[in-house]
């Protein structure tokens, strides 16, 4: 999924931009930049929020965030678990790593 469509949390205005492609995406209506992480929530989209922990663990760990764990189905289980709790992604990648023995 790299096409989102997100609502800025300030204006509500509805965005869609590529997340591979946008680093910082900006509001239409209200010109706010944000960071992906901090919109994951904003649509109760589990699939963003998983991709938004990929994308960072791509960056700092050179794979997706459940490559980290030798049991995929663990990792996945506890990134769904933080989404369920509002956990925001930079901290549920943390955990995935602290988990892996990366940190």
């Amino acid at each position: 999924m790299n096409k989102v469509t997100w609502y800025c949390p300030k204006c509500e205005h509805e965005n869609i931009d590529l997340l591979k492609e946008t680093a910082t995406p900006m509001c239409g209506g209200c010109e706010n930049h944000f960071h992906w992480e901090d919109l994951a929530h904003v649509g109760d989209d589990l699939e963003l929020y998983l991709n938004v922990i990929d994308s960072m663990s791509n960056v700092l760990h050179g794979k997706p965030a459940c490559d980290l764990m030798d049991n995929h189905k663990d990792a996945t289980d506890s990134m769904t678990d933080d989404f369920a709790n509002s956990i925001k992604a930079s901290f549920a990648l943390q955990r995935i790593a602290l988990k892996a023995g990366l940190l």
